[in-house]
């Protein structure tokens, strides 16, 4: 395959079903512990995973491989940059950062 994505809006995943509870698995958390600890593993897995594709796949397949970031969210121009920089830096921070 040519193009891989691994997670697709992984705020969103975070956020409405380790926080909010309003997706599965249906959790609440007030202070936002699981909410962390979900983009932590998210984070790691896209990670593991790049790795295994970088070093066994891209060789051959030429593909490119990424996360989907959520940048727009409902609302004023405020709560889209408000979403975009969480995004941007709770998940993209750690992806593109060029430090190991």
């Amino acid at each position: 395959m040519k193009y891989w994505i691994t997670f697709n809006e992984p705020y969103s995943t975070c956020l409405f079903g380790y926080e909010m509870g309003v997706h599965a698995p249906g959790r609440v958390d007030k202070n936002g512990t699981n909410a962390y600890m979900c983009s932590y593993n998210i984070i790691m897995a896209h990670a593991a995973a790049y790795h295994v594709y970088n070093n066994t796949y891209r060789d051959t397949q030429k593909g490119t491989y990424n996360v989907t970031l959520k940048i727009r969210g409902g609302g004023n121009d405020a709560h889209c940059m408000i979403v975009y920089a969480t995004n941007f830096f709770r998940f993209g921070g750690p992806i593109y950062s060029l430090s190991t």
